[in-house]
């Protein structure tokens, strides 16, 4: 009942002109319904190792919104106890109200980072997160999207290569 009484009450509104849709359609609304998150949630961000060092993470983009919406890019920071790589997405993806896409996203970790995965893969197995910055596009308003996604448990291909990390010494 509740969708069909909101669609019918959208068909009514949809004839509005932009400048009434935004008094009601705030940059905000907009922001809080489109949703990013990697897909399937925890477990969808691979460490490929030890030749070309990469990291690819699987997401999902998601318009909750009643209009058109163009992610215009997409700026990753994936940190791993210190930050590893920064995939980034430029192609810019439309999406109609309700579509939902999956993207993948590839970067390469800097030699200097590869060499303390050992250390952040021990030490700081549970400090994995992803920052997102999504520059969005409407009708109505151009918005950002800013997030961090927490909780990832990356998996490690090769796992058993990586460096034996030393023990701390007491002294």
């Amino acid at each position: 009942m509740e969708s069909i009484l909101s669609s019918a009450i959208w068909r009514f509104l949809a004839w509005l002109p932009p400048v009434l849709l935004k008094r009601v359609f705030s940059p905000e609304w907009l922001k809080d319904n489109v949703y990013i998150d990697i897909r399937p949630r925890h477990t969808s961000v691979e460490i490929q190792q030890p030749e070309n060092p990469s990291v690819s993470i699987f997401l999902e983009l998601r318009n909750n919104t009643h209009f058109d919406i163009v992610i215009d890019r997409l700026i990753l920071k994936f940190i791993y106890g210190t930050e590893m790589a920064n995939p980034n997405h430029f192609k810019r993806e439309s999406l109609k109200p309700g579509e939902s896409r999956s993207l993948y996203v590839r970067a390469n970790i800097a030699h200097e980072q590869f060499q303390t995965l050992a250390f952040q893969h021990k030490h700081n197995y549970g400090h994995c997160r992803l920052e997102v910055l999504a520059e969005c596009n409407s009708k109505l308003h151009d918005f950002c999207i800013e997030k961090t996604l927490e909780g990832i448990k990356p998996e490690i291909m090769n796992e058993h290569l990586l460096k034996k990390v030393p023990e701390e010494v007491n002294p």
